[in-house]
């Protein structure tokens, strides 16, 4: 089973991280992310619990945004944890801003008569105090009958002791979290305020890229059409059973949610990484984008247009990112997107996965259906550069001789080699697919039983056992301007 939503006691559950992946290993949940509310404490915790009973743990984390006059709560997973660095110590700002929300929430509460103090609450928080441990003191007071009546009547956000808190926009959380190679996923969406179907075009826009269709508060209807939102928008899906643990949230279990609810698919969590190497897989969606349809193959979008509905930009080219699986090809591109687009470009994003799902459905691995896709990818890549779009592609193009027939077809082409050694790709390989490979279970997977060719004179290389993602999308954006540059003179 499968479990992408739980919290231990670093924010608001009940259970050390440690008796967390126990009580996951007991439910039968086999892959299991830890998302507490801001901070990624309870997840560093549960790290070598679960390697050693053999559980594969996700990062991730939930935040608290601001969007419109409502709170909404945003999930991030981080299938690669190698870019935390700077969304932690963002976190580290709005713990500050939920400790002073808690002083300002105790004094509330004496307002009305309760006798709570920060201290006895902030002793049941740990790292991360929160409403939940302002309602397990009210319970022990007996100020109210259980943690269901403290939220309705003084917690909740309608109630008569809540407080708001100083939260992030919600755009400013999902870019955040997509610059450190995350996902966004919007949480429980059945909590939304007014109509998602007329609200997810706009939060798809600021870079939504994956919604939470299963949950323990939803329904068989909400999960069919979230489900069909996701398919509509080309969002990932996740879900979990949001387990606090039975004080916090009686009823629900690991794994299967509220009264067996859940039903969260096996393969769930393959879905959360591109697969360039594997078909089965979902592919991922571009930094603030819509999917659109070319033909009979899908593209993500990143139009930006001026005031006057004209396209600021109309110098096109094909940028080709080429290299092995799990090399950072889509982590990169993605960063060159989303600074394009800020610079008011036209940018269209081709993803291999995305291809291969729509555009190529149907060809397989051999090297013929390998150049096929390749020459499809440069069709569409072609057309877009003839009127003016920067095209920017991710996909492992083994072979040398399709991707200099695709240079000799477009023209303004700029190669970018995105080079990581085997063993580093084998080491971020949270799909599994080299471990699948080298355990016989498949075949094709460049780079183990099927060649890739590196090209010989790209214009760049991206060294990305050695540098960051922002220092290699740094040069290729250089890259980009100095072509553009030459191009108006």
């Amino acid at each position: 089973m499968i479990d992408l939503h739980s919290h231990t006691k670093e924010s608001d559950g009940t259970l050390s991280p440690e008796e967390l992946i126990w009580e996951a290993r007991s439910a039968g949940v086999n892959i299991l992310a830890i998302t507490d509310h801001d901070t990624f404490a309870g997840y560093d915790q549960a790290l070598e619990p679960a390697r050693k009973v053999n559980l594969e743990l996700i990062c991730g984390i939930e935040l608290s945004t601001k969007l419109g006059h409502q709170s909404v709560h945003l999930l991030g997973y981080f299938m690669c944890c190698e870019q935390l660095a700077e969304l932690r110590s963002w976190v580290l700002e709005m713990q500050a801003s939920r400790h002073e929300r808690n002083i300002r929430l105790a004094a509330r509460l004496q307002e009305l008569g309760f006798d709570i103090t920060l201290d006895e609450v902030s002793a049941r928080g740990h790292g991360m105090t929160g409403r939940p441990h302002f309602a397990q003191i009210m319970v022990e007071k007996g100020y109210v009958r259980n943690i269901q009546q403290a939220f309705h009547d003084y917690l909740g956000e309608s109630a008569k002791a809540y407080v708001h808190r100083l939260e992030p926009r919600f755009d400013e959380t999902v870019r955040r979290i997509r610059e450190a190679g995350g996902i966004a996923s919007l949480a429980h969406p059945v909590r939304i305020q007014g109509d998602l179907p007329s609200l997810l075009p706009a939060l798809c826009d600021v870079g939504l890229n994956a919604i939470e269709a299963y949950h323990s508060d939803h329904g068989p209807e909400h999960t069919k059409l979230y489900l069909s939102l996701a398919k509509q928008y080309g969002l990932r899906v996740t879900g979990g059973s949001d387990f606090h643990g039975e004080t916090v949230k009686p009823g629900i279990k690991l794994g299967t949610g509220r009264n067996n609810n859940l039903g969260i698919p096996d393969d769930l969590a393959e879905h959360l990484c591109p697969a360039e190497n594997h078909p089965t897989v979902a592919s991922s969606s571009s930094i603030r984008s819509r999917t659109e349809h070319l033909g009979a193959g899908m593209i993500v979008s990143n139009h930006v247009p001026n005031v006057d509905g004209e396209t600021l930009s109309g110098l096109g080219m094909t940028v080709w990112f080429t290299g092995l699986s799990s090399a950072g090809k889509s982590t990169i591109s993605q960063a060159v997107c989303e600074k394009l687009r800020d610079m008011r470009h036209r940018v269209e994003w081709l993803d291999g996965d995305v291809v291969r799902k729509h555009l190529s459905r149907g060809l397989g691995f051999s090297r013929e259906d390998r150049d096929e896709n390749v020459r499809r990818i440069g069709f569409v890549a072609d057309l877009l550069t003839r009127n003016g779009v920067i095209v920017l592609v991710s996909a492992i193009s083994p072979y040398r001789k399709t991707r200099e027939e695709m240079r000799q077809r477009i023209g303004n082409f700029i190669e970018v080699y995105v080079n990581a050694p085997l063993r580093i790709c084998e080491q971020r390989d949270l799909k599994g697919i080299y471990r699948r490979a080298r355990a016989g279970e498949m075949r094709g997977v460049t780079g183990v039983d099927d060649p890739y060719e590196p090209p010989l004179a790209a214009e760049i290389e991206c060294l990305t056992d050695r540098e960051t993602p922002s220092e290699s999308a740094a040069r290729v954006l250089s890259a980009i301007q100095a072509r553009l540059d030459q191009r108006k003179t």
